[in-house]
């Protein structure tokens, strides 16, 4: 009980002061439509700075039109948020709660001060995944990489000249593996054949940013902010194709303020966790076990 109360110490966690929830109707309710509801969630703090749990999610604020530009519209889900590696390394080491020599080990393994090296790979992180095919998974995940660190560290440990080329594809058949870099980023893409489809989906405009509906399913949410997500229902004859819900995050000095357009109000996440989670564990937990 006392290493608990610790942890929630250092965390912050005796931060939060109060939190509260509400849900209203956007749209539905006639001639048999369905409804859909605006939800919020909101997490106030106590003081004038974030508690030190919130620091991997600080950094600046991206526009939500170009997050759904590089989302494919045949996607299940995509999300994009902040993910400040080097905050939390500062903080640990500042509170000393790292062991001495980890400092020492990361440097070697790197070959790059830490805290420098983790900056570089600081700023957002978009992920976006398709349904399983199969047992695997099919998701292509976007790192930043200044001055292409995090490949340059791949082609170290991967035996491949992360100079002389640009993508390096791992010899996995049952579940292609692809590191690109390009543009400051770092693009791995986790699925057969699925670095080809994403590039023509990009090439051929075929993104969220033009589906017909997103209008409906953003409104009363920011045009930019700390993160947002894209959600579809994936268990259905039209796997992939219908928008199910829309989210952003606002983090501020004082409070974490998430909001949901979906289908659901706050008494239905029960049945979105059912038709939507649960499946997708349900298919981790095979593949772990054939494996």
């Amino acid at each position: 009980r006392k290493k608990a109360a610790k942890f929630c110490t250092i965390a912050g966690l005796d931060q939060i002061q109060a939190y509260g929830a509400s849900s209203m109707v956007l749209s539905g309710g006639k001639n048999q439509q369905p409804y859909f509801f605006h939800n919020r969630f909101v997490v106030s703090f106590d003081g004038n700075k974030l508690p030190p749990f919130m620091l991997p999610f600080t950094g600046k604020k991206v526009a939500f039109s170009e997050f759904a530009a590089v989302v494919p519209d045949d996607a299940v889900s995509a999300g994009i948020m902040p993910i400040n590696f080097a905050a939390v390394y500062k903080f640990l080491k500042a509170g000393k709660y790292l062991p001495e020599n980890i400092p020492s080990i990361l440097r070697s393994y790197l070959e790059s001060d830490p805290e420098k090296f983790l900056a570089g790979i600081s700023g957002e992180m978009t992920a976006v995944m398709w349904n399983f095919s199969g047992t695997y998974p099919r998701v292509v995940y976007i790192i930043n990489d200044q001055d292409n660190r995090l490949f340059k560290l791949c082609g170290k440990y991967l035996l491949f000249d992360a100079d002389k080329v640009a993508e390096h594809k791992f010899p996995v058949p049952e579940s292609e593996i692809v590191l690109r870099k390009k543009a400051g980023k770092l693009y791995v893409f986790i699925g057969n054949g699925l670095a080809a489809h994403y590039d023509r989906k990009i090439s051929a405009g075929q993104t969220m940013a033009k589906r017909p509906a997103l209008a409906k399913y953003t409104a009363l949410l920011p045009d930019m902010a700390d993160g947002f997500g894209i959600n579809c229902y994936s268990q259905s004859n039209v796997t992939g194709s219908n928008l199910a819900a829309v989210s952003a995050m606002i983090v501020e000095q004082d409070s974490v303020t998430t909001m949901v357009n979906s289908f659901c109000d706050w008494n239905g996440w029960a049945f979105e966790i059912v038709a939507n989670v649960v499946p997708q564990l349900e298919s981790i937990l095979n593949m772990v076990q054939q494996n």
